[in-house]
């Protein structure tokens, strides 16, 4: 079987656009798990989230190149409708099962649209496709946050709204898995695979079970996110400790307008990585 993690060419150097916001706050209880999400908070993310298209216009020369890679004769611009009608399509269908914050899986919806018999093909297509529209890199000090926890015995866990290709940043910028980096595969929740999205409780509940069974309580557990609605306020329902990663103004997300949000106060705001061990560690 080809690895899934083939390297992919472009790999585009990004920096985090600072934020308005300053860190503060103070942990209640020891952390004994961190769960990190990973666009926006672990990793840059060019259009803010995963699956939204801001840079695609500004890279479409990149997008025709692709499409001449691969034979297609469709416009980048019709093509992107046919991507979003058939997500939509999709998310009704799940809406109308019950799910109220659907999922999809990438490759079902571009197996769909492409009709092409080869998988693979498919595979690195899609990828491709993400990383023009929706380019990625390492948020600053995030990997020595990871070997951080590594070293202090500190269970980690992923979260994320994600696609198969999302497991494969940390093997295309650390040249790791994400069990060689430390993270438990048990603890690594992809909405993909679940067919829901943040900020669907059920995925956090997921979570708190996974980590109850390892002998981790809920308010030992810390989960570090970007967007109040998607992150902060489904961790902190689920009886998690909060922090909001504010170091990126592309994908800082305070839904000041929502009423989901309202009340709900992160245990911390943190602007950059380097911030977080201090405030791990203090009950050493």
């Amino acid at each position: 079987m080809a690895n899934k993690c083939r390297p992919i060419p472009r790999l585009t150097p990004m920096s985090p656009i600072p934020t308005f916001l300053v860190s503060r706050g103070e942990l209640i209880k020891p952390v004994k798990a961190v769960v990190f999400d990973i666009y926006g908070t672990l990793f840059i993310s060019g259009s803010g989230d995963i699956g939204t298209e801001a840079t695609a216009t500004a890279n479409s020369a990149e997008l025709v190149s692709l499409f001449t890679l691969h034979d297609l004769e469709s416009s980048p611009a019709s093509l992107r409708r046919q991507l979003h009608d058939t997500i939509r399509a999709v998310h009704q269908t799940k809406k109308e099962s019950g799910i109220e914050y659907p999922e999809v899986d990438i490759l079902e919806i571009w197996e769909r649209i492409l009709g092409w018999p080869d998988a693979e093909k498919i595979r690195e297509f899609a990828a491709g496709y993400e990383l023009i529209v929706n380019p990625v890199y390492p948020m600053p000090d995030a990997k020595e946050v990871i070997a951080y926890c590594q070293s202090a015995d500190i269970a980690m866990g992923i979260l994320s709204n994600a696609q198969f290709y999302t497991p494969c940043l940390f093997e295309w910028y650390y040249k790791k898995t994400t069990t060689a980096l430390g993270f438990q595969s048990d603890l690594c929740i992809y909405s993909y695979q679940l067919g829901m999205g943040k900020p669907e409780q059920a995925l956090f509940e997921i979570c708190a079970s996974r980590l109850e069974k390892k002998g981790i309580n809920r308010s030992n557990v810390l989960y570090i996110g970007n967007d109040m609605a998607n992150d902060i306020m489904p961790a902190a329902r689920s009886g998690f400790q909060t922090a909001l990663f504010a170091g990126d103004r592309r994908s800082l997300r305070l839904r000041e307008k929502d009423p989901r949000c309202f009340g709900v106060v992160p245990d911390l705001v943190i602007t950059g990585f380097g911030q977080l061990v201090k405030m791990i560690d203090h009950f050493d």
